[in-house]
């Protein structure tokens, strides 16, 4: 009973043990969506993230430097409103300058579209602006696409507008600001391609390039694809990725024949969607697999735009959001943060959530930093209708076991667990989820007195509850086992 008891007072009264963990909040306008992340040779953090009035065509685009102990060291804001729809898409950091990439469209009855280049100092001065027109008419990258440094230049592959549909492109651009190479696949009208990551052809200059697609015939109308192109970016060759995974992709490649590729998979396009990785061969061979399971009504999504880091030592982070109702959206629902730390063969290490049982956390990008710090890109919003389209900003960082103290100004008390309860406050059930590194746990309620009035052994990962027959009230929930998970918290019962 002391025990309970001392927990109970712990867990209503113990302030956090500051640490170099946080979660920082930004709320701009009502449309504000993550896009990026970069890193510092010194460590600071570089996120970059758009933002816009509801009913506006002009985006404010915002880049935000943050120190690794959670201090906002600089920041800016880029618009403009000469042209529409200017929109920040990626940023890299090289040489004491950093660079970054998006498109916009220029006003009036053409509406055609334009790349840019733009040039900051460390100091994040404004040094070059260049525009590219490659005669596209709307650009459609806004989820999709990736920047990567090849060979000492630029490569960027997205997706644009073209006739009604989205059809996939690649530039190629010098440090200097020199559109080197552009080439878009125009081939397949009435087919959407959305291209989410590459790489580069072994041995040559074409690209290897995973995207999803809708009405290309010949395929399954919705599915993904692993195609290749040439250097000039015309398809040659396609083949279709298996178990039915069909968007937000990120390839790791291990070796010269065989890589990771994280991904949301819809098998049969049948709900739930479920976020996954795949070991393939070159060839399409799996090797290995791995498949979150989420609750039946809900879809579980990899991190919109980058999900997977390969460690030094060859295990794995995955970054996940669960209990999605609409993906890239505000959600109505509770939704949570998954972080995993993998083996090379798919063995849970570990396993956390980010998020409150209560609000809409998603993850949009995860990275790594050299201290092998989590460093997450996200948003958040109050799920429930009145607050349907108000979504923050999250910038992230949890220690390299995905541990968030607590400390935070924005969300004071919310920490990373290996367990999670929702709804809450809840009535007659409620659903309940730990760590995929245990099999079994047990759940209790203990009243404010101590008293247990509540237990349940959970034999699955995932389980529903029913409490109806407990009183309306505050209670602690527990969820523990012998093998080391132990979480508690509160949980009003109405």
């Amino acid at each position: 009973m002391k025990n309970t008891i001392a927990i109970l007072i712990m867990l209503l009264s113990l302030p956090g043990i500051a640490q170099d963990t946080f979660i920082i909040k930004r709320d701009i306008y009502k449309y504000d969506k993550p896009r990026d992340i970069t890193i510092k040779p010194n460590g600071n953090l570089i996120f970059l993230f758009t933002s816009k009035p509801s009913g506006s065509d002009v985006f404010t685009n915002y880049v935000y430097e943050i120190s690794s102990s959670g201090e906002v060291v600089d920041s800016v804001s880029y618009s403009d409103t000469s042209n529409k729809l200017v929109e920040f898409e990626h940023c890299y950091f090289l040489n004491d300058t950093l660079y970054l990439f998006g498109s916009g469209s220029k006003f009036g009855t053409s509406q055609e579209t334009f790349l840019f280049m733009l040039k900051f100092d460390a100091q994040l001065n404004l040094l070059e602006n260049f525009k590219y027109s490659p005669g596209l008419v709307g650009f459609g990258g806004s989820y999709s696409g990736k920047l990567k440094l090849i060979n000492n230049q630029f490569h960027y592959i997205s997706a644009a507008l073209s006739n009604s549909t989205d059809v996939p492109f690649c530039a190629t651009i010098s440090k200097q600001g020199q559109l080197l190479n552009f080439g878009v696949d125009l081939n397949y009208p009435g087919s959407i391609f959305c291209p989410f990551d590459f790489v580069n052809h072994t041995g040559d200059n074409g690209y290897k390039v995973f995207e999803g697609t809708h009405g290309f015939q010949g395929v399954p109308e919705i599915c993904g694809l692993i195609s290749y192109f040439s250097k000039d970016f015309q398809r040659e060759d396609f083949s279709i990725l298996p178990y039915d995974m069909y968007a937000f992709f990120t390839y790791q490649g291990i070796n010269d024949s065989v890589y990771y590729l994280a991904g949301e998979w819809w098998e049969g396009g049948i709900d739930p969607k479920r976020a996954g990785i795949l070991k393939l061969m070159n060839d399409t061979t799996v090797v290995d697999k791995f498949l979150y399971d989420t609750q039946p009504d809900s879809t579980a999504c990899t991190a919109y735009r980058h999900s997977l880091e390969i460690l030094p030592d060859g295990n794995l982070i995955f970054c996940f959001t669960d209990n999605i109702d609409l993906e890239k959206f505000p959600s109505l629902f509770p939704t949570k943060i998954n972080l995993m730390k993998l083996t090379p063969d798919f063995d849970v290490i570990w396993h956390r959530y980010i998020g409150d049982g209560i609000d809409s956390w998603q993850a949009w990008v995860m990275n790594i930093n050299d201290a092998e710090e989590i460093i997450i890109h996200g948003t958040h919003n109050i799920a429930d209708i009145s607050h349907y389209q108000n979504r923050d900003v999250l910038f992230i960082k949890t220690t390299s076991e995905g541990i968030i103290t607590g400390t935070n100004e924005d969300f004071p008390g919310i920490e990373s667990t290996q367990a999670i309860v929702y709804p809450n406050p809840a009535a007659d059930f409620v659903q309940i989820e730990f760590s995929m590194a245990y099999t079994q746990a047990t759940f209790s309620l203990l009243d404010i007195s101590g008293k247990t009035v509540f237990v349940k052994q959970l034999a699955t990962n995932k389980q529903s509850l029913d409490i109806s027959g407990i009183p309306a009230g505050t209670y602690i929930y527990r969820i523990y086992n012998q093998k080391g998970l132990d979480e508690s918290g509160k949980l009003m019962v109405e």
